[in-house]
């Protein structure tokens, strides 16, 4: 049976703070990458967990573009999306071994006691989790990141156009110029075309198979949002 304060005992022992239930969030995020945990019991009583980590800039300017250049539908986003908690980039614990189920097993709640099951959570994300994201922990990591394409973070697991405009964001923060950026998107090329199929830049105009054009428009968009956030700043 999943105990809550058991499971928040635990996770503080691997310095996870409890943000509301079934969300931890890392004391050792910086104030360039934020690192979570989310849990969840689904309708059968299955017990279900993912982690998650953001750059909470590029996090609000990939979810932006991928409304603004998407389908319509996809403004229903924010209807339950809790930005202060949200990660694009958040992958299930099951990706782990492939969905084999070998290392993370299917678990029913009601067959495990609550401090074996968050004595066995820990374990899993000490063991697993950390050598993934433990090092991720400024701009330079984070896009590395970003930018791998292998399990259990593989681009498939997430919007490609998402994920594109926030190696976007996070490489221009660093100084990378369109070209370089450009290289870096050209290999994942095809994933993000079709996640903009249809996307119109204007009347005339298709993102679909023009990854410069739709480089462009997100550096566009980005220098206007950093005016706008710089003007803030400064009245």
């Amino acid at each position: 049976m999943y105990d809550d304060k058991l499971m928040e005992a635990e996770m503080r022992r691997i310095e996870y703070s409890r943000i509301r239930k079934y969300v931890y969030r890392t004391l050792w995020s910086s104030a360039d990458v934020e690192h979570f945990v989310y849990f969840l019991i689904d309708a059968k009583g299955y017990f279900w967990g993912s982690f998650g980590l953001r750059n909470q800039f590029a996090e609000e300017f990939g979810i932006d573009s991928y409304i603004k250049y998407g389908h319509p539908n996809r403004r229903l986003i924010r209807k339950d999306r809790d930005s202060r908690i949200a990660c694009t980039m958040g992958f299930e614990f099951g990706r782990i071994d492939s969905y084999t189920w070998r290392i993370w097993p299917m678990i029913h709640v009601e067959g495990k006691a609550g401090s074996e099951l968050a004595t066995s959570v820990v374990s899993f994300i000490r063991q697993y989790i950390f050598p993934i994201v433990r090092n991720i922990l400024d701009l330079k990591t984070f896009l590395d990141f970003l930018l791998s394409d292998r399990e259990p973070t593989i681009w498939m697991a997430t919007s490609a156009s998402a994920r594109s405009a926030q190696i976007v964001a996070v490489a221009s923060n660093l100084g990378i110029s369109r070209d370089e950026i450009l290289g870096f998107l050209r290999p994942f090329e095809r994933m993000i075309a079709i996640d903009l199929i249809g996307v119109k830049v204007d009347p005339a105009q298709t993102f679909h198979g023009h990854l410069d054009r739709y480089v462009d428009q997100l550096l566009s968009d980005l220098t206007t949002r950093k005016a706008i956030r710089n003007y803030g700043d400064t009245h």
